[in-house]
């Protein structure tokens, strides 16, 4: 199998080179170097990438992960007022 590039991939992988290099020169040239070989990676990995329907969609899990951090704020928030009027006494 081989990969090739689209003239409108590479066109963007040129522009998006002319408008880093000149901020930052190094950082350009590796950026534009991982993604050029970024697509290399398929063809050792073919399924890299292929949906699993056995997890659910990112923001799903944020919105758990988001729930969970509010309550464990509110907890802690919670033993922290105990403890200083504990300690108030």
């Amino acid at each position: 199998m081989r990969i090739k590039w689209t003239s409108k991939a590479s066109s963007d992988l040129a522009r998006l080179h002319q408008h880093l290099r000149p901020v930052a020169p190094e950082e350009a040239a590796r950026i534009f170097q991982q993604l050029v070989r970024a697509p290399d990676r398929l063809l050792g990995y073919p399924r890299i990438g292929e949906k699993l329907e056995a997890y659910g969609p990112r923001e799903r899990w944020l919105r758990r992960s988001r729930a969970a951090r509010s309550a464990i704020s509110e907890v802690l928030g919670r033993a922290m007022n105990r403890s200083s009027t504990c300690t108030a006494k």
